[in-house]
């Protein structure tokens, strides 16, 4: 049988990556941050955030999905790593916040805010990882000496939050919407919290070249409002229904 034509192959990538496979998340309560001795400064203080209920897509956004959106002139190209062909069901790379938000927009969401974030990789019980308390393996998630940085998403069900949302550890790191303050935890509303409003830089979850402890699902760093990476991606958020 002959192999189908690079456009039609491209047409097909591009109609799987149409539907979001979204995940409900009840309003709750739960401790955000940490103040272990493993954790860095800006984890802390850990605090008591209420937030009202939402949606989080299951996986990062997939280059399928993102080629949908190139497809329809609403995104750009990324400029790394991006072949929706053949990595079809990887996660997208290498694009800025504000591409990335303005995919989300284009699918009628947004990205998640930092709290909503957390609290879909970690649930209320307080566990360090999505999966619970015990030690990061290559089994659960796709991290540092567990091969190659990035590959398929959703391949590790084990490792999946307690809301069965995947890949909140490992494979690509995520924007979020908050803007980025190391102290901002100390001053945090208790009720959906939004991030400073001081728009100098980005934050970014979901600890993937990590290893061990330092792959908590606490860890939140900093990247200027412009920067892209290689190893960095997203997902998309939305008003509960």
């Amino acid at each position: 049988m002959s192999e189908a034509p690079p456009g039609l192959m491209l047409l097909a990538v591009i109609s799987i990556g149409l539907a979001v496979d979204w995940v409900a998340i009840p309003a709750g309560s739960f401790s955000m941050g940490c103040d272990d001795e493993d954790c860095r400064d800006n984890e802390g203080p850990e605090h008591a955030v209420s937030l009202s209920s939402f949606k989080i897509a299951r996986t990062e956004t997939t280059q399928s999905e993102w080629a949908a959106c190139v497809s329809a002139g609403a995104c750009p190209v990324p400029y790394t790593g991006y072949d929706p062909q053949l990595r079809s069901d990887w996660p997208v790379v290498g694009m800025t916040r504000a591409e990335a938000q303005a995919f989300c927009e284009w699918r009628g969401g947004r990205l998640p805010t930092e709290a909503e974030w957390e609290y879909a990789a970690r649930g209320s019980d307080g566990r360090v990882y999505p999966w619970g308390h015990e030690a990061p393996t290559c089994s659960r998630a796709r991290l540092q000496s567990c091969g190659a940085p990035l590959g398929p998403v959703a391949t590790h069900a084990t490792g999946d939050s307690p809301f069965e949302v995947a890949d909140m550890v490992g494979n690509a790191w995520e924007f979020v919407s908050d803007w980025f303050a190391a102290d901002y935890y100390s001053e945090s509303p208790s009720e959906n919290p939004r991030g400073t409003t001081l728009e100098m830089l980005a934050t970014v979850r979901g600890p993937s070249t990590w290893a061990g402890a330092s792959a908590r699902s606490t860890v939140r760093m900093a990247i200027p409002t412009s920067g892209r990476s290689a190893l960095l991606g997203f997902r998309c958020a939305s008003e509960a229904e």
